[in-house]
């Protein structure tokens, strides 16, 4: 699908991974290989494999701004079968990137931009190869599950960063992380002058944010 630089991507998937890289070509890629897995009992009366995987699909929708790519499984009609998507995607690496998914992993590596990245139960790292600017953005929720992020060295941003019942580890950019209670941590701090925004929440894991 063609994307110019700068350009909408937004990933939509219920269980798996995603993974987002870059290139300099305006467009994306999209690999993904599909997974079920059927939970066979004296009840159960399954088709064959292929059936299911049939049914779950993989959409790719190009619009004037932006690309969507997103996964769906009528998953009420088998309530025995388990569907899983891993997503490997290709594109421009200036992005308005937008991620949601329910369970599995998520890898953003070298995008610059905006990113708003929502899981509910995993892991997601994310790779930012250059400062920070000050029109970028980064805000990521995890509910139950692990973030990490990692930025030059000489990056400045702006922080505000929350975990309900976990940790957060800011010495790289020794950020000044104060504790909640007996068992979870905020920050909200500001590294050098004139960065871009970083938002980080957690409900049950731990945050990191560590230097290249």
């Amino acid at each position: 699908a063609d994307l110019s630089n700068g350009g909408a991507l937004s990933i939509q998937n219920n269980v798996g991974s995603i993974s987002v890289s870059v290139w300099d070509r305006d467009e994306v890629i999209i690999r993904h290989m599909k997974m079920v897995t059927l939970s066979f009992s004296l009840w159960s009366d399954f088709e064959e494999p292929q059936f299911y995987l049939d049914a779950l699909e993989v959409i790719v929708t190009q619009s004037d701004t932006g690309v969507m790519v997103e996964t769906a499984f009528p998953s009420t009609l088998y309530p025995d079968v388990a569907a899983s998507v891993a997503l490997e995607i290709t594109a421009p690496e200036n992005l308005a990137l937008t991620i949601e998914q329910n369970v599995g992993q998520i890898s953003v590596e070298n995008v610059t931009g905006t990113m708003n990245i929502d899981l509910d139960v995993g892991s997601v790292e994310i790779v930012h190869p250059y400062d920070l600017g000050p029109a970028e953005s980064v805000n990521c929720s995890v509910d139950v599950g692990d973030i990490e992020l990692s930025l030059p060295d000489t990056s400045s941003f702006v922080i505000e960063g929350e975990v309900e019942v976990g940790h957060i580890d800011g010495d790289d950019f020794n950020l000044n992380v104060e504790e909640i209670g007996f068992v979870g941590a905020e920050v909200n701090d500001e590294v050098g002058e004139e960065g871009g925004a970083v938002v980080l929440r957690v409900d049950v894991g731990n945050i990191r944010i560590e230097a290249l």
